[in-house]
């Protein structure tokens, strides 16, 4: 259904023309006093086509320069900045063109050459943090009191411990959730096992109680529940537990002659 507006259709057509020829949405409903939306929403009910917005490929002589000037050792930010890219777009690039993204190992203006292994980035934090590494490692403190200790952010000490090669806190949150699930489902196994012994065993004494011929009272004495007078008879009564005594059971528990 088009939108409704109190223009004429000659004035929808010369509107969505300004539009198709290079003018953006905004410009074109100010010109005309209406909302962008309704130069879109005419668009669609008239069957013309909308423009998307899409950043143009990067050139291959920027490709080439982010490429060269990551592999010189300047970080991705700085490449980024220098290009107008930013930092996902860097570091696709060098991996696209056969280069090889290096670990946050000067995020803090060390120095230090960033190609480093989890091992060697392991020994070269414990050196600019003491006892950084083993708080991370152990897990049980959370990022923020990590980077309050240290004075640092929670993103950084998460890069520490991607740089680190250590499993994210998500994974081992998730990991953890799920070995709890598998415990209590275990725990409720062996409940609902303990649960049908028990009731089998019950069942077990009545069947041997009935099959020796024992009274309605030492049979009513006998039974895991208590039976309250009302209006049903006694017999009645001690018929219906045994009957769900079978059920809980599982045993079939012989009928009284």
């Amino acid at each position: 259904m088009p939108p409704f507006k109190f223009v004429d259709h000659a004035t929808i057509d010369r509107m969505l023309d300004m539009y198709q020829s290079g003018k953006s949405a905004a410009d074109t409903a100010k010109e005309f006093g209406v909302c962008p939306y309704t130069v879109y929403n005419w668009l669609k009910a008239k069957g013309r086509k909308v423009r998307t917005f899409r950043k143009p490929p990067l050139a291959q002589k920027d490709i080439d320069k982010a490429v060269s000037l990551y592999a010189s050792g300047e970080s991705a930010v700085s490449v980024g900045g220098k290009l107008g890219i930013s930092v996902p777009t860097v570091l696709r690039v060098v991996r696209e063109n056969g280069g090889q993204t290096r670990l946050p190992g000067r995020i803090y203006g060390s120095g230090v050459v960033d190609k480093m292994t989890p091992q060697e980035y392991t020994c070269h934090l414990e050196q600019m943090h003491p006892g950084i590494v083993q708080m991370i490692q152990e897990g049980k403190y959370t990022l923020k009191a990590i980077g309050d200790r240290y004075g640092l952010t929670r993103e950084r000490v998460r890069q520490y411990e991607r740089a680190m090669d250590l499993q994210p806190r998500s994974v081992a949150r998730h990991e953890a959730g799920e070995i709890k699930k598998r415990l209590r489902a275990l725990n409720r196994e062996k409940i609902k096992a303990d649960r049908l012994r028990k009731w089998q065993g019950h069942a077990n004494r009545m069947t041997a109680l009935i099959l020796t011929g024992a009274s309605t009272e030492e049979l009513i004495s006998a039974l895991p529940w208590k039976i309250h007078s009302g209006n049903l008879p006694r017999s009645m009564r001690l018929a219906l537990m045994l009957s769900r005594l079978r059920q809980l059971s599982g045993v079939d528990i012989p009928k009284r002659k």
